[in-house]
């Protein structure tokens, strides 16, 4: 109460009961009732307090107990309301923290979940590495294989080369005759001897020689053109034409 004024030097004048009807003066009182229960609502407490002490007047303590008591119920009840709002502020705050940790939980078991597909993961990862590594080592070796397998077989190679061309050197023999040569070379051996027989001789020889190679005579037709050949050489011999 310090501070306030409980003076009738600014206070109101009361109405007279004998002046005014009662409908005016409920009307004036509710008025006054309502600006201090007002500022009780609005957390004036001092300045609801002196509104009140300037009207109360000692001949109506029921009225001062009413509107102390109004004020308390507008006090209280606004009091109510903000511990309501703060209460469901705080609701409203926990229920967001609540959800907030159940999301917490909830995406730390799909973290673990990953971490573990992530180590599964890793886990072939190195498998992979170390077949490849596997791989590569076989690959590198068959390659290795496969160079020393060329290199034996080109060595190989030219060690037949170089045989076939001793082989060749060692066995070569002359050129094998055409047709016509073997038949040359039958005719002048055939008529060489006709250089030293008489012209009676040389021509009962040469009957001889004729009938040996007449082409009727052959038994092949391989033979017979042999043999026609044989005859043709040996009419354009000088032992054959010389009388």
């Amino acid at each position: 109460g310090k501070g306030l004024r409980k003076t009738g030097k600014n206070r109101p004048a009361r109405p007279q009961v004998d002046e005014l009807d009662e409908a005016e003066m409920r009307s004036q009182w509710q008025g006054w009732a309502d600006d201090v229960t007002g500022e009780f609502g609005r957390g004036r407490i001092k300045e609801a307090l002196q509104k009140l002490l300037d009207r109360v007047d000692v001949n109506v303590p029921d009225l001062l107990e009413k509107v102390t008591n109004a004020a308390l119920d507008t006090w209280e009840a606004e009091l109510r309301r903000r511990t309501w709002e703060k209460e469901s502020d705080l609701n409203s705050v926990t229920s967001r923290m609540m959800s907030a940790l159940d999301r917490v939980e909830s995406l730390k078991g799909t973290v673990d979940a990953l971490h573990g597909k992530i180590s599964i993961l890793e886990e072939r990862l190195e498998n992979k590495d170390d077949e490849l590594q596997e791989e590569q080592a076989r690959r590198m070796w068959s390659e290795r294989s496969y160079e020393a397998t060329i290199d034996t077989l080109r060595q190989e190679n030219r060690d037949l080369l170089s045989r076939l061309r001793r082989a060749e050197r060692e066995s070569r023999v002359p050129p094998l005759l055409t047709l016509q040569e073997k038949a040359r070379s039958v005719a002048a051996a055939e008529c060489e001897p006709l250089r030293e027989f008489s012209r009676s001789e040389r021509t009962s020889l040469q009957k001889k020689i004729l009938l040996k190679w007449h082409p009727d005579k052959q038994p092949t037709d391989c033979h017979r053109h042999f043999a026609t050949i044989v005859m043709q050489e040996m009419q354009n011999r000088t032992e054959w034409v010389v009388r």
